[in-house]
């Protein structure tokens, strides 16, 4: 479908790989950096979801978007704060898709931490998709 899956890219610093290339999607499957150790009192996948979204913001064309897939429990919900980083960086409401792997076939996703995939631990999981106005 003419899609391209990078790896190794800082998500915070987007410009800094890609300049001002602009894109109409940007997918960001599952941020975690596997560790709950506060960072200025904030959860870290808190402060990567915040600067995730105000690097795409900067990389995408009008009217484009951002989709990013979680895992949907409370725990998840309250770490990223989605809505309050979507309005932080500029994007509309996000609009919540349930995500199902088993729709996305050869889809593999290897957890941050052990190698074990949060597929095998969570049932329930997410799309946020954010567009930029």
């Amino acid at each position: 479908m003419g899609a391209k899956v990078l790896n190794g890219i800082d998500a915070t610093r987007l410009q800094a790989h890609f300049g001002t290339t602009k894109f109409h999607a940007i997918i960001f499957n599952f941020p975690n950096v596997a560790s709950r150790m506060p960072i200025y009192g904030r959860n870290p996948n808190h402060i990567l979801a915040r600067k995730f979204l105000s690097s795409a913001a900067g990389q995408l064309v009008r009217g484009g978007l951002v989709v990013m897939t979680v895992v949907d429990s409370s725990f998840y919900a309250g770490a990223f704060g989605l809505p309050a980083k979507a309005r932080f960086s500029g994007f509309s409401e996000p609009k919540i898709h349930e995500f199902k792997p088993s729709r996305f076939p050869g889809y593999v996703h290897a957890n941050t931490l052990g190698g074990q995939s949060a597929l095998t631990k969570y049932r329930a999981f997410s799309a946020w998709v954010f567009r930029l106005p």
